[in-house]
């Protein structure tokens, strides 16, 4: 478990601030196996911030993803086109 962008499932926070004071914004989780205690293992898409971001700059950041994911031929799926960005909004 090396890289940073693989966490359990229990300890992923949305959005939280880090022991420096920038904030990470952490989107379109996806399972990617367990760990040796049976913990679900998710990667995820994830953006820094110096401050506290707002809502309309966590939008921009999962839609530069989107366009990303589109300009490699990616397909984007259901979960990718509909963040739910309700979890965020303690920022505003």
């Amino acid at each position: 478990m090396d890289q940073k962008n693989i966490l359990p499932r229990g300890i992923v926070k949305p959005i939280e601030q880090q022991p420096d004071g920038t904030w990470i914004v952490r989107h379109h989780f996806r399972v990617v196996g367990t760990n040796e205690n049976g913990e679900e293992l998710v990667t995820f898409a994830s953006s820094e911030y110096p401050e506290k971001p707002t809502i309309q700059q966590i939008q921009r950041s999962i839609d530069r993803y989107r366009v990303c994911l589109t300009m490699y031929g990616d397909t984007i799926s259901d979960e990718i086109e509909k963040v739910d960005l309700s979890v965020y909004m303690f920022t505003d």
